[in-house]
């Protein structure tokens, strides 16, 4: 009965192969089953222990009487040769397994959390005072083997991309350690990427009044730096709004779907840069692939964790502009608070390019004159020391989309901070567009020499379960409901596997149903047919245009242009409109 399971999580139990339960006739019965289980496998325990653990009340006679019928109710359960025959000290023999020896997978199948953190529920009635003792410290025992496990899951599922399976060991993990940090940004980091900034700020608070009034002082490290960055809308993909009270809402997110591999990677190259083995890593890939929404979903999981995350977009018009992409790295430093506490000389090196520092902090003196090589080097210096205040000894994650546009003058200060930045200090991650459509091509020697980087992810085309799940998520919000198999087959045909050109092809099906590009190849229009991304593209996205009014013509128009997030407040002003009139063209 070697297949037998013992369950020590909620109230044991013993089942057997076939999951059919195997009761016992009384309480102290299991209770004995147990005790062997967890501790009379390598050495035996003797009687009289055994007697004096469960049946200290009774007289001696009827003590041993007791104990030979619980032996033998375990062999009839397990076996002959289950415990030692006869003899002063007992010992289990049989292979019985308990849910200790299939961690850490019990975890990832267990789903009620409850159980998990109530090891040996009921057990400790079971006998006397020094059992219910054994009983209190073997569940200690339970909970932090549980416990490591359950991080020791998490770590791995991170490696392989499973953000969702991720969340639920987090749960988990919660509900056995409540005062686990590790859950707690877990927990944080799936309301973020759900949008509920409100729900995250109040489980952080909960977490660190929780844990000040168990060790009696406040708690800092990267919980409360995470509420900090909540709170002042500092963090990655949160949206500030001074004029709301409470924390920041989150922008809309970008839908992501699959990419499993790819998160697992770049989690790797983290892990990795915490160890000093990996500093830099470059996501390459054609347009619309869905490098940026890749890198940005990573940064954002790894600010919910309480790393300092920064990010810029590089553009085409900055890249003859010195310092543009520094710039607007600083300027994402400038939200969070605790750059107030870096050197008012380092601040004042950073005003060279971001002069907005100095309006911010009106104390900082001016810079000094130094050579153009000279000042370089100064910026670069400043840079680090900024970073270094506000990440407060946390690992630094700095990330450039539209690597292909950086300007030579940022380049060469993100080559010093590689120099500057100390071993496991942090991670340099950018996203470059290629031309190449098959990525398993080497990718050409780029604007950022791809021999610099310490690791290239090449991101391909969605396999087609990934892209029949984009396709169906998209399709399930248009109005005409979902498409048919056909039309379905057809946009996968067409995309290729790549994510934009699925979501132009889905919005085309859905302004125009019969019509659009895909309906009209689905039933054999030889125009429609033709269409071939990137070449046509514009075909769908100019019958988008066309649809729109000339207010919302104006805003697209700037929104382009400035290739940055703007306030309605600065959009009605540039277009000289009142906010109402360009909320409804928005």
């Amino acid at each position: 009965m070697a297949s037998s399971h013992l369950r020590v999580f909620g109230p044991p139990e013993l089942r057997d192969g076939a999951g059919r339960r195997l009761p016992f006739r009384t309480h102290k019965q299991i209770g004995l089953l147990v005790f062997l289980a967890l501790e009379a496998r390598e050495r035996g325990v003797e009687r009289e222990r055994l007697i004096d653990l469960l049946w200290a009340n009774v007289p001696l006679a009827k003590g041993r009487h007791s104990l030979s019928q619980a032996l033998c109710a375990i062999r009839e359960r397990l076996g002959s040769s289950a415990v030692t025959p006869g003899g002063r000290v007992v010992r289990l023999t049989s292979p019985l397994g308990t849910d200790l020896d299939d961690l850490p997978d019990l975890p990832i199948s267990l789903r009620d959390s409850t159980e998990l953190a109530e090891p040996l529920h009921g057990m400790d009635t079971c006998g006397g005072p020094e059992f219910a003792h054994w009983v209190d410290a073997a569940r200690v025992r339970i909970l932090h083997t549980t416990r490591d496990a359950l991080l020791t899951a998490i770590r791995d599922l991170r490696g392989r991309g499973e953000v969702g399976q991720v969340h639920e060991r987090a749960r988990q993990l919660y509900r056995v350690d409540p005062l686990s940090d590790s859950a707690v940004c877990t927990l944080a980091e799936m309301a973020l990427l759900s949008r509920d900034g409100e729900g995250a700020a109040r489980l952080l608070r909960h977490h660190l009044e929780r844990t000040a009034e168990a060790v009696g002082k406040p708690k800092g490290g990267e919980v409360a730096r995470l509420l900090r960055r909540i709170e002042s809308g500092s963090a990655p993909l949160l949206v500030p709004t001074p004029s709301k009270p409470g924390p920041p809402a989150l922008a809309p997110p970008d839908l992501f779907v699959g990419r499993r591999a790819e998160l697992g990677q770049l989690e790797t190259c983290w892990t990795e840069a915490g160890a000093g083995m990996v500093h830099t890593c470059l996501v390459v890939g054609p347009a619309g692939i869905g490098k940026s929404v890749l890198v940005r979903r990573f940064a954002m999981s790894l600010a919910a964790r309480g790393a300092t995350v920064l990010m810029a977009t590089c553009q085409e018009v900055g890249s003859g502009i010195p310092f543009a992409a520094l710039a607007d790295l600083i300027s994402d430093l400038r939200r969070d608070p605790a750059l107030g506490g870096t050197d008012p000389h380092w601040l004042a090196e950073g005003s060279r390019i971001v002069p907005a520092l100095k309006s911010q902090f009106p104390g900082i003196p001016n810079p000094p004159a130094a050579p153009g090589e000279a000042a370089r080097l100064r910026v670069a210096e400043a840079f680090y020391r900024m970073i270094e205040t506000v990440a407060e000894g946390a690992p630094v994650l700095v990330v450039l989309d539209d690597f292909q546009h950086i300007d030579p003058a940022s380049r060469e200060v993100l080559h010093i901070l590689t120099r500057r930045m100390h071993r496991g200090a942090g991670l340099i991650l950018a996203a470059e567009r290629t031309d190449e459509l098959e990525v398993e091509a080497a990718p050409p020697p780029a604007k950022g020499e791809s021999s610099d980087w310490e690791h290239i992810l090449r991101v391909g085309p969605l396999v087609p379960g990934d892209s029949q799940a984009l396709i169906a998520t998209l399709t399930d919000s248009q109005q005409q409901g979902n498409a048919d198999d056909a039309v379905t087959a057809k946009i996968e045909e067409l995309a290729a596997g790549n994510p934009y050109f699925i979501e132009m092809l889905v919005a085309d099906w859905g302004a125009h149903a019969a019509e659009s590009l895909a309906a009209s190849a689905a039933q054999g229009d030889a125009t429609s047919a033709k269409w071939q991304p990137p070449v046509t593209m514009r075909v769908a996205f100019s019958r988008h245009y066309e649809g729109l009014s000339q207010d919302a013509r104006e805003i697209l128009n700037l929104l382009a242009a400035a290739g940055r997030a703007l306030e309605i407040e600065e959009v009605s002003s540039l277009l000289q409109s009142t906010s109402s009139h360009a909320n409804r063209a928005l």
